[in-house]
C-alpha cells in the first residue's frame, strides 16, 4: 500500500469514527449511509447521485478530467466462511472483523461526469442515413 493510499484510508477511518458517534445516536444506521449523506449535503445532491466509475461508464458517461472521487467502504474481503452473512462496517464493534479487510470504494457525483459525445455522434449518422 502506497503512502497516498494509507493517507486516504486514514482520512476515511477518521470520518468513519465521527459518523460512528452519529450511528450511536440513531442518526444513521451504517457508516456508508453517513458518508453518503455528508457527501450529498456538501455537493447539494441526493445520495443516489453517486456512482462508481464503472456504473457511470455503463450508463454512457465519463468522469471529467481532474475530478477527485468520494470515498466509502467497499464490501469486506476475507473470512470466506461467513460469506452469506451480512458483514459489519469497519467501525462497528461486536462482530468478528479481525480477519476482514475493507477496501475503499471510489464514487463520483452527477456533477463530476459528462455524457459521452462519441456515443451521441455514432447515433446521429444513423438517424441521418434513414
Amino acid at each position: 500500500m502506497t503512502d497516498e493510499q494509507k493517507l486516504k484510508r486514514k482520512s476515511l477511518q477518521d470520518l468513519s469514527r465521527m459518523i460512528g458517534l452519529l450511528i450511536k445516536e440513531g442518526v444513521y444506521s451504517t457508516i456508508n449511509e453517513g458518508l453518503m449523506a455528508l457527501y450529498a449535503d456538501t455537493e447539494n445532491l441526493s445520495p443516489d447521485d453517486f456512482k462508481t466509475f464503472h456504473q457511470w461508464k455503463h450508463e454512457g458517461f465519463h468522469v471529467k478530467k481532474g475530478e477527485k472521487a468520494f470515498m466509502v467502504w467497499g464490501s469486506p474481503i476475507g473470512n470466506k466462511n461467513k460469506e452469506n452473512q451480512p458483514q459489519p462496517e469497519p467501525a462497528d464493534k461486536g462482530e468478528d472483523t479481525e480477519n476482514l479487510f475493507f477496501p475503499i470504494c471510489y464514487l463520483f457525483s452527477s456533477k463530476q461526469v459528462e455524457k459521452n459525445t462519441a456515443e451521441m455522434e455514432e447515433q446521429e449518422p444513423l438517424k441521418n442515413a434513414s
